[in-house]
C-alpha cells in the first residue's frame, strides 16, 4: 500500500502552503521536519492507490473464501 504518498497528499490538502508561510519559512522544506511535503502525488497517483486497493481486497477475499473453516 503506498501509504507514504497518501499521507502527502491528506497533508497537502488538509495543510495548505500558502496559509503556513506566515509560520515556517518555506524556502528550506527541512524546516518541516518529518511532516514536509516536497511533492504533492497527483490524482493520476490517486486512481493507482485506489486500484491497487481494490485489487489487494479481491485478492484477499478470494484466498479467503479458499480456505477450508
Amino acid at each position: 500500500m503506498p501509504a507514504d504518498a497518501l499521507q502527502r497528499r491528506m497533508l497537502a490538502e488538509l495543510f495548505s502552503l500558502r496559509d503556513m508561510q506566515q509560520f515556517v519559512d518555506l524556502a528550506k522544506p527541512q524546516s518541516f521536519g518529518p511532516f514536509a511535503i516536497v511533492s504533492v502525488p497527483s490524482n493520476a497517483f490517486l486512481l493507482y492507490a485506489l486500484c491497487y486497493l481494490i485489487i489487494v481486497l479481491l485478492l484477499g477475499v478470494r484466498a479467503f473464501r479458499k480456505k477450508d473453516l
